[in-house]
C-alpha cells in the first residue's frame, strides 16, 4: 500500500469518524432541544394553571365582596327605613302628649274663669303647673328611652353584618 492509499484511507476514516460525532452531537442537540421543550411546556403549563387559579381566587374575591357590599347595603336601608318608622312613630306620640296638655290648659282656663276668688284661681294654676311639669318629665324619659330603643333596633341590621364582614374580608385576603 502506498503512502497516498494510506493517507487517502486514514482521511475517509477520518471523515467517517467526524461524520459519526457530528451526527452523535446533533443527536445530542436534537435531544436537548426536545428535552428544553418540554421544560418549557411543563413550566408555562404550571405558570398557565397558578394563573388560572389566581385570575379564579380574585374572581371569587370580587363576587364575595360585590354581594357583602350589596348585604351591607340592604342592612343600611333597612336599618334607615326603621329608624324612619321609630321615628315618626315617636313623633305622632309627642304630638298626641302636646294635643293633651293643651286641651289641659284649655280646660284650665276654663276651670279659672269660674272661680269666686284669687285663693281659688292660684290653687288651681299650681295643681295645673305641677301636673303639667310631672307630665314633662316623665313623658321626657319616656321619649328618650323610646330614642334608645329605637337607635338599638336601627343599628341590629347593620350590625349584624359585621361577622360576614370581617369573614368576606379576611377570606379574600387569604
Amino acid at each position: 500500500m502506498s503512502t497516498m492509499n494510506k493517507v487517502a484511507e486514514a482521511l475517509a476514516q477520518g471523515t467517517q469518524q467526524a461524520q459519526v460525532a457530528i451526527g452523535q452531537t446533533l443527536d445530542g442537540l436534537r435531544a436537548n432541544a426536545t428535552s428544553a421543550a418540554g421544560q418549557f411546556e411543563q413550566a408555562q403549563g404550571r405558570f398557565q394553571a397558578q394563573a388560572d387559579a389566581g385570575l379564579e381566587q380574585a374572581v371569587r374575591n370580587t363576587q364575595a365582596l360585590i354581594a357583602l357590599g350589596q348585604d351591607n347595603f340592604q342592612a343600611a336601608a333597612k336599618s334607615a327605613q326603621i329608624w324612619t318608622a321609630g321615628v315618626q312613630d315617636i313623633s305622632r306620640e309627642i304630638a298626641g302628649t302636646m294635643q293633651a296638655q293643651v286641651n289641659e290648659s284649655i280646660a284650665t282656663a276654663r276651670t279659672l274663669a269660674s272661680v269666686k276668688s284669687v285663693k281659688e284661681a292660684v290653687e288651681i294654676q299650681v295643681s295645673a303647673t305641677c301636673s303639667a311639669i310631672e307630665r314633662t318629665a316623665a313623658e321626657s324619659s319616656r321619649v328618650a328611652e323610646a330614642y334608645v330603643t329605637l337607635a338599638q333596633q336601627a343599628a341590629a341590621p347593620v350590625l349584624a353584618r359585621v361577622p360576614a364582614a370581617i369573614e368576606t374580608v379576611s377570606a379574600a385576603a387569604r
